[in-house]
């Protein structure tokens, strides 16, 4: 069976991004329907296109894909759809390892993997099965097609950084890359899932994978999907594990060479061959790292870096506020091949700062990160630089836990830690932190996670795990925690897997195709993740310094005033005296919302007028950010904690979408 291209509007530019869609069943419909579902995919009318079609079974499996990317924009496009023998497959994808897997392949199949990602995909699969799938490293979603078994597999990257939705019936499997493929193609009605709407709600994300579309499914990182013979199986295919004890690790400093050489390597694999690159920085670790290590080593004579820090409005107060662009700016002039660009947070509502999308596609948009993109797309970049992430292995703050310290005979360090803990926070938290001793030491695994589970049920929705608090809990799913004990690489692991379940990436995949750009996020790197789970637990335990291997790591990378920094700012310090000025009008708002009878059984009222109530008055903020401005650091108040003024926002949209429903 030969690949062919039923529709293909020319372009003279490149076309670097791709979105792909698909499906197995004829009920979907024809060559027509495939066009409308491929042509869903692109929100911005202004975006140029380039799309390719592939059929099979008389339209009973159909895959498209198609590029993206701002208008002027030059190059060769990448191909999307590749074949090798009897399967065809179609991909968004950056395969960071294609030159090892080509390697290996025969020589036909290496020459057709020598046309892209989707065509060495189609080879390995055709050679090797699912095991050679399962080499593939990088940021990848993609959809292959076997002729000879009629079988579709659908396959999301290890860590779910490239986004792909799936929508199930008994007879078929239909995919895509942004939800709003669905709805805007008529596959299917649009009717409102509450579960995953709420969901989105309370938390912005949805770790079950549920959306806010009636059928509609995010599919799990590290998954794949099957379908053959008219069933539909689901596995994962991948999974991080603890790694065995190394019997006499490397000294520190040698430990920590090993891990900046590996994030060197996570950072250039993301870095294309020509043309710019943008980023996100901050003057904290992750971000700032992951820029400062891009400008360095930017494989093309020529090639720049945009690098994009949130600052404060125009008309805040200079002499009041504290943001992160001068700390910022001194990474950026470190090099001449980097340039800072400030995104302000200007004439917005704070409680709308992160809505949720009305149309009922991916559930998140975020303003901040759009105008990024928008900058991004402006300069001709195709990847944004991302150090989402990193906070839960990488750069993680995390020291083992206080009976695993004991268990190895750290009697001075776990002294030294509860001191510290002691000092910096109370009695009240080192008396816990010596109590969670005894707990891991005399209860057994199991009964400690149904404790886990227990605490964190009851007291759920009064953490910061739900960004919307007020609303009863009774309307949203629990979730599972299973960090509270063991080894610090265990806990690390558990972090990843709540990390990439979120949703965040797939959120962030929206926004950017919106502009024809791709997130990349070296953080999530499986080599660098890896490599930073072998870490002796004795490199992370420092009494008074968090993150030291990473910081031994930027050593020469990073400027000392960001690097060795032990609290960060605030990115956008003028929200909090915004929301202090415009306490009344969110009261007031409050107010006309009790009036709805129907929102009574979603919200606790009393406790969120209490919470509102709570905030700090505009003077008194005011008085906060001068004394911080004093000291040279800046916090959120404590009477913030939750920002509860976001609830009012949740409430408006929860109230519209009542009303959609009558």
């Amino acid at each position: 069976m030969a690949c062919h291209v039923l529709a293909r509007r020319p372009s003279s530019a490149g076309l670097m991004v791709a979105l792909i869609c698909g499906w197995i069943g004829a009920e979907f419909g024809g060559e027509d329907e495939l066009a409308r579902f491929a042509n869903a995919l692109v929100a911005n009318p202004d975006l140029q296109t380039d799309f390719v079609f592939h059929t099979a079974g008389q339209g009973a499996v159909s895959l498209a894909g198609v590029h993206v990317a701002p208008r002027g924009f030059t190059g060769a496009p990448p191909e999307i759809l590749g074949c090798h023998g009897a399967v065809t497959a179609v991909a968004d994808a950056r395969i960071h390892n294609a030159e090892a897997l080509r390697a290996d392949l025969s020589p036909a199949a290496r020459d057709s993997a020598a046309r892209g990602d989707a065509a060495l995909i189609a080879a390995l699969y055709s050679e090797a099965g699912e095991a050679g799938l399962d080499r593939l490293r990088g940021e990848f979603a993609f959809a292959l097609h076997e002729a000879g078994s009629n079988r579709l597999i659908c396959r999301r990257d290890q860590m779910g950084v490239r986004p792909l939705y799936s929508y199930e019936t008994p007879n078929g499997l239909a995919f895509a890359s942004l939800a709003r493929a669905f709805t805007g193609s008529g596959i299917v009605a649009g009717r409102r899932d509450w579960a995953g709407s709420m969901q989105f709600l309370a938390r912005n994300t949805n770790p079950d994978g549920r959306t806010m579309i009636e059928g509609v499914s995010r599919m799990p990182p590290a998954s794949q999907f099957t379908f053959a013979s008219g069933q539909l199986k689901k596995r994962r295919y991948w999974a991080l594990r603890e790694p065995d004890p190394v019997g006499h690790p490397p000294d520190f400093e040698t430990w920590c060479v090993g891990l900046k050489d590996r994030f060197d390597e996570a950072v250039a694999r993301r870095l294309p061959p020509s043309g710019p690159v943008a980023s996100e920085i901050s003057a904290g670790l992750d971000a700032g790292g992951i820029s400062a290590t891009a400008a360095r080593l930017l494989p093309g004579e020529d090639q720049h870096l945009h690098a994009h820090v949130y600052a404060m409005a125009q008309d805040s107060d200079p002499e009041l506020f504290i943001d992160e662009s001068d700390l910022a700016g001194e990474i950026a002039r470190q090099s001449n091949r980097m340039s800072l660009t400030k995104i302000r947070h200007e004439g917005r509502d704070p409680g709308e700062v992160r809505q949720i999308e009305p149309d009922r596609t991916e559930g998140r948009y975020v303003h901040l990160e759009d105008d990024v993109c928008a900058s991004a797309s402006a300069t001709g970049a195709e990847v944004v630089l991302c150090g989402w992430g990193g906070d839960e292995c990488v750069t993680n703050k995390l020291r083992d836990t206080p009976a695993q310290m004991l268990k190895r005979g750290e009697i001075a360090q776990l002294a030294e830690d509860l001191r510290a803990t002691y000092s910096r926070e109370g009695l009240g938290s080192a008396a816990r932190r010596t109590a969670s001793i005894a707990t891991e030491l005399a209860v057994p695994a199991a009964w400690r996670d149904r404790l886990a589970d227990w605490r964190m049920g009851r007291g759920f929705f009064r953490t910061q795990a739900i960004t919307m608090p007020g609303l009863k809990s009774r309307h949203f799913a629990r979730a599972r925690w299973r960090d509270v004990s063991g080894s610090a690489a265990a806990r690390m692991i558990a972090g990843l897997e709540r990390m990439a379940s979120c949703g965040r990436t797939d959120s962030l995949a929206a926004t950017s195709a919106r502009h024809g750009v791709q997130y990349s996020f070296p953080m999530l790197d499986i080599d660098l993740i890896e490599y930073m789970l072998t870490c002796p637990p004795g490199y992370l335990a420092d009494a008074d310094l968090k993150r030291k291997p990473f910081r031994q790591a930027m050593k020469g990378v990073l400027p000392d005033s960001v690097r060795m920094r032990g609290q960060k700012m605030m990115p956008i310090p003028e929200v909090i005296p915004d929301v202090a000025r415009n306490k009344q009008q969110y009261l007031d708002r409050l107010d006309t919302l009790e009036r709805d009878q129907r929102l009574h059984a979603y919200v606790d009222f009393a406790r969120l007028r209490k919470m509102l109530e709570k905030l700090p008055d505009y003077d008194e903020t005011i008085a906060y950010f001068r004394e911080q401005r004093a000291r040279g650091v800046q916090a959120r108040p404590d009477t913030l904690d939750g920002v509860p003024f976001r609830t009012i926002y949740a409430l408006e949209q929860l109230q519209s979408w009542l009303a959609d429903e009558e």
